[in-house]
């Protein structure tokens, strides 16, 4: 029932549900709580948020056992909705899941991004996926399609991070000149 049930409209099913309620309680935790600023200062910067006097150790604990929850809750949905339960099962979601965060716009390097953004590039990557496999696109390929999907959002970022940098540079110099 968790993986195949549907609330109120058909449309509606208990993952869909689950995964809307945890997107809210956690898009308010990262964004309004002490511990989500803890994890973006961890990920910017491990040794800044050290010296800021956060207990480097335990926030990796804590964040540790948060994706680790949500790991088995989504393994649980899973298994649930195909009925089986293999080692096998999901293989490679891992690049479809990473690749979808880094579209949703989440830093490689850390200490920026948005829950509700992460949702919207994971769904991007889930129809991009679907697509694929509608049109019998060979599971490789279906790889190699996201790999590079993956690099041109990396680049993306790294190109961004070096033009930010030049225009903070260049505003640095225009009020050392004034």
């Amino acid at each position: 029932m968790l993986g195949q049930g549907t609330i109120f409209h058909p449309s509606l099913t208990y993952a869909t549900l689950i995964m809307i309620v945890f997107g809210i309680v956690m898009s308010i935790v990262m964004d309004r709580t002490y511990f989500g600023r803890y994890v973006f200062a961890l990920g910017g910067n491990e040794n800044a948020a050290r010296l800021a006097g956060i207990n480097v150790k335990h926030m990796k604990y804590a964040i540790g056992c948060i994706a680790g929850f949500f790991c088995g809750l989504g393994a649980l949905i899973l298994t649930s909705r195909v009925g089986a339960a293999a080692a096998s099962t999901a293989a490679g979601t891992e690049i479809t899941v990473l690749t979808g965060v880094l579209v949703g716009g989440v830093s490689v390097r850390g200490g920026d991004g948005k829950i509700a953004n992460c949702i919207a590039g994971v769904l991007i990557m889930g129809l991009l996926t679907n697509g694929m496999q509608l049109a019998g696109l060979n599971t490789y390929y279906q790889y190699i399609a996201k790999g590079a999907m993956m690099l041109l959002v990396m680049w993306f970022d790294a190109f961004q991070i070096k033009r930010r940098a030049i225009a903070a540079n260049k505003r640095k110099e225009e009020r050392a000149a004034a």
